[in-house]
């Protein structure tokens, strides 16, 4: 799946990246978690799965 357009549009796609490295590095310095990267693609599994349907592209590309 492509990033969000907007990120390339305005401009903010170096920003968003510098900032997903320092969460990343935070986590894994801070006790957190020792995968923060499977963590983030849990949560936007779960976002996706909430607010995007694909039943209708399952259906019709069945072999995917």
């Amino acid at each position: 799946m492509a990033p969000d357009g907007r990120f390339i549009t305005e401009g903010i796609q170096n920003e968003y990246k510098r900032l997903s490295r320092i969460h990343v590095g935070f986590k894994c310095t801070s006790g957190g978690t020792d995968d923060p990267e499977e963590q983030m693609r849990e949560k936007t599994r779960n976002i996706l799965a909430e607010h995007v349907d694909i039943g209708e592209i399952k259906r019709d590309f069945p072999h995917l």
